[in-house]
């Protein structure tokens, strides 16, 4: 009777950490219909769905991107970018810079840390002498 309540609550504790490890990787993973043609970095990419998530656990800013139609796949090496308080939704954060979008934030609901892309040094010099910068932002979803 003893070994049996024993490998219960083994079972138990691998079922727990089983569910909290499915659930970090989720939230590292999301979907974004993106309805108009962006930058990233120094390729334009189409509009359309976009699957967004670290492929690595082990290498927070690195970022996958990828075209889930067009089949296209891109790898972003990003920077830390902070807030004072939690993030309250999943989404991204594209800066308007010569009439074209560039995709510059990502962020997770609940996170104090989101991805920045760093935007090629000629858009940001000309973005530089404008005096308005404006920015769009597109919710995101769980797959």
């Amino acid at each position: 009777m003893r070994i049996g309540f024993v490998n219960l609550l083994v079972l138990l504790c691998l079922i727990t950490i089983g569910t909290k490890a499915v659930n970090a990787q989720a939230s590292n993973r999301f979907e974004v219909e993106i309805p108009f043609p962006f930058v990233l970095q120094d390729r334009e990419l189409p509009a359309g769905k976009y699957r967004v998530e670290r492929i690595d656990p082990s290498k927070p800013n690195l970022l996958m991107l990828k075209n889930v139609d067009a089949h296209i796949m891109r790898l972003v090496l990003t920077q830390r970018a902070e807030r004072d308080t939690p993030s309250t939704a999943t989404y991204l954060l594209f800066k308007r810079c010569d009439e074209k979008l560039y995709l510059f934030q990502v962020w997770v609901t609940g996170a104090m840390n989101g991805l920045q892309i760093a935007l090629i040094e000629e858009s940001e010099k000309k973005n530089q002498r404008a005096d308005s910068t404006s920015f769009v932002r597109l919710n995101a979803r769980a797959p």
